[in-house]
């Protein structure tokens, strides 16, 4: 029986959704498979399996840093096959790309790639109360995912698979976002500009609950503080019951960049949305 490793990053819960599927698919074709989710701790060795699946969902137009920072652990794959699959809720980006060209320098070998739309719970879209691809990822995709999975059996014996295009550059506003929001930047930067309101605050630690990289630590006031170590999900801030926490999400020059990816989301009729209200740490549809 072939053995499968399912290395997958889900911090809402819709790529774990998608990823037991895939898995469902993939045991009913008597294929063994193991899950590993990447935020908790030492992963297993690759070298004792027969395929390699990576999940994620994307942020900001690539790879969450975890991700990246999986892939770039792995050892020489010697031609391992693998599988890449991703949540989106509004531009996927070139994160299939990318994900493609890491594993390949590992030298590891495509025989899969697909995309699932999942709810997009982003701080910056939420604030200006709008959430895309709502209650996603839905029944038919859910689906197509357990096809998917049962696909890649199939793929693992065939040598006849032909790599997908290149993914659609998301244009050059995106691009923009993309680059402003690097790995260095965001961890000896933004970092340091999350601010915490100390009369608000009741140290919870529910920020540090939610942080997939244990990035959050209390002071000796019981005031959380941040590390360098970010991904920049901002759930720390998103999931805040006082709204006490702040970010440079919340910078006025964040503004007109937020303001057009809703714009630009709206008006595109394959992207589903609905009005919300954020406040508090929770999302309420209007």
């Amino acid at each position: 029986m072939k053995k499968v490793l399912i290395a997958y990053f889900s911090q809402g819960g819709t790529t774990l959704s998608i990823t037991k599927q895939i898995l469902k698919g993939l045991k009913d074709k008597q294929f063994n498979v193991d899950l590993y989710n990447m935020a908790d701790g030492q992963p297993p060795d690759i070298r004792d399996y027969d395929m390699l699946g990576i999940g994620s969902p994307v942020y900001i137009y690539r790879p969450p840093f975890i991700v990246t920072e999986y892939i770039k652990s792995l050892p020489n794959l010697n031609d391992l096959p693998f599988f890449i699959f991703i949540l989106y809720g509004t531009k996927p980006g070139t994160m299939g790309t990318q994900l493609h060209n890491a594993l390949s320098l590992k030298g590891g070998k495509q025989i899969g790639y697909s995309k699932f739309k999942g709810a997009d719970f982003f701080l910056g879209y939420l604030q200006r109360g709008v959430l895309f691809s709502p209650d996603n990822p839905k029944k038919d995709e859910k689906i197509n995912a357990y096809e998917f999975g049962q696909k890649m059996t199939t793929a693992f014996f065939d040598d006849e698979y032909i790599k997908p295009e290149q993914d659609t550059k998301p244009g050059i506003i995106y691009t923009i976002e993309n680059l402003v929001t690097k790995k260095f930047l965001v961890n000896y930067i933004y970092t340091w500009f999350f601010k915490v309101d100390k009369e608000q605050c009741n140290s919870c630690k529910i920020c540090i609950k939610k942080c997939p990289n244990s990035n959050i630590t209390f002071d000796q006031d019981d005031i959380p503080q941040w590390g360098h170590n970010c991904l920049f999900c901002l759930y720390c801030e998103m999931k805040c019951p006082k709204d006490a926490i702040r970010s440079v999400m919340d910078w006025p020059v964040m503004a007109p960049f937020m303001s057009y990816n809703v714009h630009e989301g709206k008006k595109n009729p394959l992207i589903e949305h609905v009005q919300v209200i954020h406040n508090k740490g929770k999302t309420k549809r209007i």
